[in-house]
């Protein structure tokens, strides 16, 4: 059994991306989706106002992390480094060995297969590198790329429940680790 609440520190290389923690140097591509009103490509918490951009990454994003709660990664292409969204793990219980884990992108970035590639590679770190034995994607029902996503990656889709904080009912898969 894991003796610590937090995770490896996050790096993971793809064929095309970058997935990281999120740091100082991510604040002007976080200022641009703010600025866009791209609040889906961003992480739980992240501010809504471009002059709150500096503190959420100096501050927040740590703490989220340092309470044990999981961590939010920035993603990013390879070859150019452009910002193409966010994803995180959250909810983690490392004695479970369990988080569940989300994504979001650009609009601009969605359809180029980017989400498939960053899960799939969140996936296999989180199950090798960060201990974890079990991973839950959440979607709305009518999420149907979301959900087409976790399938393409090995999820699969165990039943249904309601989202604690809007009461909504949502779809839930889940992979867990071979072996």
């Amino acid at each position: 059994m894991p003796t610590t609440t937090s995770l490896p520190q996050v790096r993971i290389e793809t064929g095309r991306l970058v997935i990281a923690e999120f740091g100082v140097s991510d604040a002007a591509n976080v200022a641009v989706v703010i600025a866009a009103g791209e609040w889906d490509a961003l992480p739980p918490g992240a501010p809504r106002d471009v002059a709150e951009v500096w503190r959420w990454l100096r501050a927040d994003v740590g703490r989220f992390r340092d309470a044990g709660h999981g961590v939010h990664l920035a993603i990013r292409q390879r070859d150019t480094g452009a910002y193409v969204g966010a994803m995180s793990l959250f909810r983690l219980d490392r004695w479970r060995g369990s988080a569940e884990v989300g994504c979001g992108l650009r609009p601009a970035m969605r359809s180029r297969g980017y989400a498939v590639e960053a899960l799939s590679g969140l996936t296999g770190w989180a199950t090798s590198t960060g201990g974890l034995r079990r991973l839950d994607a959440v979607t709305a029902p009518d999420n149907i790329a979301a959900q087409q996503v976790a399938e393409r990656v090995g999820y699969v889709r165990v039943g249904l429940t309601r989202d604690p904080q809007t009461g909504q009912e949502m779809v839930v898969y889940r992979y867990s680790r071979p072996g």
